[in-house]
């Protein structure tokens, strides 16, 4: 065998195995020549460093131990070499002999989780938590894990609480046991005594430690907070303030769980992920924020607790600025004042702090602002416009909606549209067409629904707000237009003759849906004339880059009305389909 077979993991069970089989039967020439191998251990790799002699001394080793444990008698002293070669592999531990003929194949089945706890139900509380990390871990088949303390947080939460607290009086505060009693799904149905001796003893850890609990921490006083606010505020009190306290220890290594892809920050799930997201979280969903009346103003102690969050660090506070702006329609109606003051005014930031809060009021957006706030954002809808924010993120999407709302919207005393149109144009050309194609998306939505069903405001939209530069003009434009067109069988001949300043001819790579036998074929049906019009203005020169099923509305249109035979563009279409 060459060094490299010899050597190769995926070699080595069959290797030892047949090496077992026969080794009685070998020459001596071969077991000297077996040992040498041995003991020379793998080849050098390109690139190799002072690691290269341990992870070659670990290699060799493991293959002599388990031959020893076979029995056999090597030529060599093997009472020096391994001494020898343990000096170059400090780490290495007989036990991880055991497995050298052990298969590396891949195995398949869910690893399963065996909780029972009865072996710590007997031990004193002093001794429960390192019993239980002793009785954790995998078990042979690799397919259990062992998980004890999670059993006994779930079922016996008391002894759990009581096990760490004994662990505390100690000076001993284990994450790993904290974590498991504080992320138990247990946690959701505690009594609200139970919830606040909990809040307690948090509070009581000392700042590093309840710092190094965060995650958990947070995601447990969100659980159980509807328990234990209402009727342990002071407990609530107690453990919030001793959060903030560990949010402000060290503000990098309390971020969000989840980290940025690629540069981009993905601001709604790192705040969901996040200790500070999640405080943020907890106020608006708080009994006491519940049933407040429009102007009422928000509760003295909600408004610190917020102020505290929006108090942190950079990324912390853009955390809660996120949480917070998703909720900003309803903040504003509550208390307008602190909501201009404190969030608002955080559109007019840059950097970080702006892309945050533009995150937050665009995730999830399914209602539009009131006049008055919209009014209040418009300054920042439009500078962010002029950002030209790119599509792959949701703001945006949510910037072409509130764009198209603000056109349609008018203030009620001077009847003037809250965006005008001249707004929306310059707006439009100065965006990429992602956005171009989004608005006029939602504009097809509008136009379907029951806000329109005559098409009139959206004609007023094509002869007033959008803009008639070649620039905007696209395959994909004139496409998008088309669907547009025949969303609404009513009101398809004004929105064709609205439309046809701005189509170009579509491509290869655009889809039109014309079918015959579908509502679009009763369009054609209908207005075949209209029909002519809208594909001549789209169809490209190349008919092998037409649409499929094109051929077939161009005889349905010369059925439904034979005058049209005439029609110069029908037969230029019908010349260009010829010479395909």
């Amino acid at each position: 065998m060459t060094e490299s077979v010899f050597w190769n993991p995926h070699h080595q069970r069959d290797l030892l195995l047949v090496v077992k089989e026969r080794w009685r039967d070998l020459s001596p020439v071969a077991k000297t020549e077996l040992e040498r191998k041995l003991l020379k251990g793998p080849p050098h790799w390109s690139g190799d460093d002072e690691e290269s002699s341990e992870r070659r001394a670990h290699s060799t080793l493991n293959r002599i131990h388990w031959l020893k444990q076979q029995g056999y008698e090597f030529a060599f002293d093997f009472d020096v070499e391994s001494p020898r070669l343990k000096s170059l592999a400090s780490k290495w531990q007989p036990a991880y002999a055991l497995d050298s003929a052990a298969s590396i194949e891949g195995t398949v089945g869910w690893v399963r989780t065996e909780t029972s706890y009865s072996e710590l139900l007997d031990e004193p509380l002093s001794n429960v938590v390192e019993k239980a990390r002793i009785l954790s871990g995998r078990t042979a088949s690799h397919l259990i894990e062992n998980d004890p303390f999670a059993g006994l947080a779930s079922h016996k939460p008391v002894r759990a609480l009581s096990a760490l607290t004994s662990e505390s009086k100690r000076n001993n505060y284990p994450e790993w046991a904290w974590t498991t009693f504080l992320t138990s799904p247990g946690r959701k149905s505690d009594k609200p005594k139970f919830c606040a001796l909990v809040a307690e003893r948090l509070a009581s850890l000392p700042e590093t430690i309840l710092h190094s609990l965060l995650h958990p921490a947070t995601e447990w006083l969100l659980a159980v907070n509807e328990n234990l606010s209402p009727s342990f505020p002071d407990q609530l009190d107690h453990v919030w303030n001793s959060l903030i306290l560990a949010l402000r220890y060290d503000a990098d290594s309390a971020k969000s769980s989840v980290g940025r892809i690629k540069g981009e920050r993905d601001w709604p799930t790192e705040a969901l992920n996040a200790p500070a997201g999640r405080l943020a979280n907890l106020l608006i969903t708080d009994p006491s924020a519940k049933n407040l009346k429009g102007g009422q103003g928000l509760p003295s102690l909600w408004i610190n607790r917020a102020e505290q969050l929006l108090s942190l660090s950079p990324d912390l506070r853009n955390h809660a600025i996120t949480i917070f702006a998703h909720y900003v329609r309803w903040l504003f109606w509550v208390d307008p004042s602190w909501t201009n003051k404190n969030l608002l005014s955080v559109f007019e930031s840059d950097g970080d702090e702006q892309n945050a809060i533009w995150a937050g009021f665009a995730w999830g957006l399914q209602q539009a602002p009131s006049n008055e706030l919209y009014i209040r954002l418009k300054p920042h809808l439009l500078k962010r416009i002029r950002q030209s924010i790119r599509i792959a993120d949701h703001v945006g999407e949510m910037l072409s909606v509130l764009l198209l709302i603000g056109w349609i919207r008018v203030e009620e005393n001077t009847r003037a549209r809250l965006v005008s149109s001249e707004e929306v144009r310059e707006a439009v050309l100065i965006v990429g067409e992602d956005i171009r194609l989004h608005i006029l998306w939602h504009l097809q939505q509008f136009l379907s629904g029951d806000e329109d069903p005559q098409g009139i405001e959206v004609v007023n939209f094509f002869s007033e707000a959008w803009p008639r530069q070649k620039r905007v003009k696209s395959p994909r434009i004139s496409a998008r237009l088309c669907d547009l067109a025949t969303v609404n069988s009513e009101a398809f001949p004004i929105i064709v003759d609205a439309i046809l300043p701005f189509l170009a001819p579509i491509d290869s790579e655009q889809h039109i849906d014309f079918g015959v036998n579908d509502s679009k074929g009763e369009i054609v049906k209908r207005y075949p004339e209209k029909s002519l019009s809208l594909l001549f203005a789209i169809l490209p020169d190349i008919a092998s880059a037409w649409p499929f099923g094109i051929e077939a509305v161009l005889d349905q249109i010369a059925s439904e009305a034979p005058s049209l035979l005439k029609d110069r563009r029908l037969i230029e279409l019908r010349r260009r389909w010829n010479r395909r």
